[in-house]
C-alpha cells in the first residue's frame, strides 16, 4: 500500500509541473538572436524563467526552450 501511495504521489508531482508547462520555438541567424527572440517570447507569455531543451544550426539556428512560470 506504501508503494501505491508513493508511486501516485510522484505521477501526480510529476503531471502538475508538467501540464502547464510552454515550449516555444524560435529561428536566427546567430546562437545569440535566437536565444534573444526565446527570451521575447518567455516574456511576452509571463515566464519567469526559461530552460533551452535543443538548439540546431544549419543555414540558421532553430531553437526550442520550456517556459517556467
Amino acid at each position: 500500500m506504501k508503494k501505491l501511495i508513493l508511486i501516485a504521489t510522484l505521477a501526480t508531482t510529476f503531471f502538475a509541473t508538467t501540464a502547464y508547462a510552454e515550449t516555444v520555438s524560435a529561428y536566427g541567424t546567430t546562437l545569440d538572436s535566437a536565444e534573444n527572440a526565446i527570451a521575447i517570447k518567455a516574456k511576452e507569455r509571463g515566464a519567469s524563467s526559461y530552460k533551452i531543451l535543443a538548439s540546431r544550426s544549419g543555414d540558421c539556428f532553430y531553437m526550442t526552450a520550456k517556459l517556467l512560470k
